[in-house]
């Protein structure tokens, strides 16, 4: 998991060079709000260099105050957010906020809407869950009025809930004018009611005063969905110490964090505050078990946890021979020789490419060259001669030019596996060097035109993605006019029929900002920038897409009628059925890594 700091205010680019030079939207962002044009690209270089241990960026960058560098909107964002903290607090735990504290959140005239409504209807009913939309919103807000409404409003929004609540806003969107502020916010709320597990989610329309602080106005929602369980607790429980067998705490790589390592060992090393080293599960030993290979920084281990058959793991790196302590992004388990076990490919610098003797001890085979971090890899015959090639997704620390649809990135490349632990770089040969000059996260085989042969599709962050159609070995970029560039902060790619109409689909992980929603829709934003850049900007703040493949090798975005869109900030994407329903389901991991700031999550 790579991570992206992101902070709902003018502290965007502070947080952005404390996590890194990797990020995309909000040292986009920040850096267009003070200049016109080119020196965004200047400060992404800067912050790239300082975490790869170059220059320390000038203290000017460091200025965190939104109404000093002429933002209001962002200051009053601020400000809004203290508002909505309270009434999460009051939802959490009422007893800690006093209702007279809640009717001062509210104007005198106040007019809202229920924050709940009253008739949903079942979209889904399975095993173990229930899923509810509104069938109707009420678009008049005259149901509860004045300051003591709002109270009443809040109260019958948090009266099913018996325990365990939590509550979440994210203010995505704001619009100033002369006499009031206009906002829109995302709020989940989860927690137990008489039913069971109850999560509920809305996107809140609102108007506030000018005044200091500001006060709702007007209060209506826009949309409602609500997942339910009969389980009394959550679905998943935390296993990893029963599994390792003893407490993380005891663990000196497990039981510290990032910080910890990254402020003892030198960056040279290979050091990162940005933790996106991978994870890859095979059977090395060939005993029917799922063995875990765990990337790390460079200068501590790589870690092998073999599955014993109580469901404990040992772990055996030094013993497998795979400690590798140089800077490791990604793994794989993959069967390149044809002889039924997991051999390993190393994503550091080269790659390195291991023999699995077939009881999970490895020796080095080779070595793929390559001077950038080796993001992922995807393994496939896209010769059809009968043994697997790797592709190898690369990025680099350089600063992207432009930020918002690089092409200065480094190139991926194919490697044709030649048997006998050869590899022969085809990449231009094939036709893979086309738009092969981005920052690229990973990529996905699949033979998306039923064609019999497989194509293949490249998540690319700072910009737009590849979709290689793959004909007869021969392989042409066919993204734009497929319909699947996606130009945004692309980190994750999977395939799947999840309409079972035959053809498969796309889902592509992206960003949701809520600061990146808010700035780049406001007139002050790069005011130099043409209407197709700024649109594009904005694109890279929405989130996930999710394409409809069909018969003429086009895909159609059915992302917002989905409804999946918002899956917060999105490392990695997967279609599978967890309910074994047939259908194929999604499952998204995201979050950021911000040091103590735990708001982002």
């Amino acid at each position: 998991m790579r991570g992206k700091g992101e902070r709902a205010s003018g502290r965007t680019t502070r947080l952005a060079l404390q996590a890194g030079g990797l990020i995309l939207a909000l040292v986009v962002v920040w850096a267009l709000l003070r200049t016109p044009a080119g020196p965004a690209v200047a400060l992404a270089n800067t912050a790239a260099s300082a975490v790869d241990g170059g220059a320390q960026p000038s203290t000017d960058l460091l200025v965190d105050d939104p109404e000093v560098e002429g933002w209001e909107s962002e200051a009053i964002s601020e400000r809004i957010d203290a508002q909505l903290a309270k009434i999460v607090r009051w939802l959490e735990e009422p007893a800690r906020v006093a209702v007279g504290e809640l009717e001062n959140l509210a104007a005198p005239g106040f007019r809202g809407a229920a924050l709940r409504p009253e008739s949903v209807g079942t979209v889904f009913d399975g095993e173990p869950f229930r899923i509810e939309r509104a069938e109707a919103l009420e678009s008049d807000p005259g149901r509860h009025q004045e300051r003591a409404g709002f109270v009443a409003a809040l109260k019958e929004l948090r009266q099913p809930y018996l325990a365990n609540v939590h509550a979440k806003f994210k203010l995505y969107r704001i619009e100033v004018g002369e006499a009031s502020i206009v906002t829109r916010q995302y709020l989940s709320i989860d927690g137990r009611d008489s039913e069971g597990q109850v999560e509920e989610h809305t996107t809140w329309a609102s108007s506030w005063t000018r005044t200091e602080p500001p006060r709702l106005e007007n209060l209506v929602i826009e949309d409602y969905e609500r997942a339910r369980t009969a389980a009394a607790g959550p679905l998943f429980a935390d296993t990893t110490e029963s599994i390792l067998g003893y407490p993380i705490a005891s663990d000196y790589l497990l039981g510290r964090d990032l910080p910890y390592w990254y402020q003892r060992i030198e960056m040279r090393f290979g050091q990162s505050p940005l933790g996106y080293h991978g994870v890859s599960l095979g059977d090395v030993n060939g005993d029917g078990l799922e063995d875990l290979y765990l990337a790390n920084p460079g200068g501590l281990p790589n870690r092998l946890y073999v599955q014993n058959p109580d469901g404990t793991v040992t772990e055996s790196s030094a013993a497998a021979g795979v400690d590798w302590m140089t800077r490791t992004m990604s793994s794989l388990f993959v069967d390149l020789d044809n002889d039924g076990d997991q051999d390993l490919v190393v994503g550091s610098t080269p790659q390195i490419v291991m023999e699995n003797d077939g009881s999970g001890r490895f020796r080095g085979r080779q070595t793929l060259p390559g001077n950038a971090f080796a993001t992922s890899m995807a393994a496939a015959d896209a010769d059809g001669d009968g043994d697997l090639d790797l592709y190898i997704c690369n990025y680099s620390s350089a600063g992207p030019v432009p930020i918002h649809d690089a092409n200065n990135g480094p190139p991926n490349t194919l490697w044709r596996n030649d048997g006998d632990w050869r590899f022969t770089d085809i990449t231009d040969e094939v036709g893979l060097d086309q738009g092969n000059s981005r920052f690229s996260f990973a990529a996905a085989w699949e033979d998306y035109d039923n064609d019999g042969d497989l194509d293949l599709y490249v998540a690319n962050d700072y910009g737009r993605n590849n979709l290689y159609k793959n004909d007869g070995g021969r392989f042409r970029d066919v993204a734009g006019e497929a319909g699947v560039e996606d130009i945004s902060a692309g980190m994750s790619v999977t395939f799947g029929d999840y309409d079972h109409d035959g053809w498969m689909d796309l889902y592509v992980s992206n960003m949701f900002s809520s600061a990146g929603n808010r700035i780049t829709y406001q007139r002050q934003f790069n005011p130099a920038a043409g209407a197709e850049d700024r649109t594009e900007f904005q694109r890279h703040a929405k989130g996930n897409s999710l394409f409809k493949g069909g018969p003429d090798g086009r895909f159609t975005d059915v992302s917002v009628e989905a409804g999946v869109t918002m899956g917060r900030w999105a490392w990695a994407s997967l279609f599978v059925d967890i309910d074994n329903n047939g259908f194929e389901d999604l499952i998204i991991a995201n979050g950021n890594l911000t040091n103590e700031n735990s708001k982002d999550l």
